[in-house]
């Protein structure tokens, strides 16, 4: 695991009376979950997806990454999924409108909440940021500036700008993690690791090697723990 990477207690705004939940996380798999031993993943209460767990974005990719999520302990409601660039080219077969079909295993997050054992997470899919930051704040009741948490945990493909991006972050993204108390993302590789901004957590949790082209994991998959707080 690495744990030992990632500050273990994220307590801005928490309940301290609540109940620690552990959240396991990665991102960029390409289709390789078959160097991840499921038994090997990280034990925790919620397991976060934040896309590119295919390459190509076959249906055969896509089966056998939904069969390794059902080799997870998690369950289904505790799974949640976004996709990632792989997953939305025009040759892909990764449908969200089917993801309830395609992903039996996990919870497809579009551009929405959902609140799992009381952490309020926002699943952001590639090129998804603009309704995303619309539903952020209506969600916020309609503020669109400040730092004031709307969610507590914000998981998006690409990397807010300026933060684990090398360069090529997204503005909107930036300005969406302001309203989080803990940011996940991907997409960018070489850019994997920890970085607390404004005693706000951001993890760029992708897993595969450096470069444009995937092939070995060559990063653990990594986890935290957060209080679920009064939003």
């Amino acid at each position: 695991h690495a744990g030992e990477n990632v500050p273990p207690r994220v307590r801005s705004g928490a309940d301290e009376g609540s109940e620690l939940i552990r959240v396991v996380t990665c991102s960029d798999t390409h289709s390789l979950t078959r160097q991840l031993d499921p038994a090997l993943v990280p034990e925790g209460d919620v397991f976060v997806h934040c896309g590119d767990f295919t390459t190509k974005g076959t249906s055969e990719e896509i089966a056998e990454f939904n069969e390794w999520l059902g080799m997870l302990p998690f369950g289904r409601e505790n799974t949640l999924v976004i996709r990632g660039n792989h997953e939305a080219g025009i040759f892909s077969r990764f449908d969200p409108r089917r993801a309830g079909e395609l992903l039996s295993n996990a919870t497809y997050v579009d551009a929405s909440i959902v609140v799992v054992k009381g952490i309020t997470f926002m699943g952001v899919p590639w090129k998804r940021q603009f309704v995303a930051q619309k539903v952020l704040r209506e969600a916020g009741g309609g503020v669109p500036e400040g730092s004031v948490a709307t969610v507590d945990v914000l998981f998006a493909h690409e990397p807010p700008q300026g933060i684990l991006d090398h360069g090529h972050g997204d503005e909107t993204l930036r300005e969406m993690a302001n309203h989080a108390r803990v940011t996940l993302f991907g997409h960018i590789h070489e850019s994997a690791g920890v970085e607390m901004v404004d005693s706000r957590l951001f993890v760029n949790c992708a897993v595969a090697n450096d470069g444009m082209s995937a092939h070995t994991i060559t990063r653990p998959i990594v986890y935290f723990d957060i209080r679920p707080s009064s939003l």
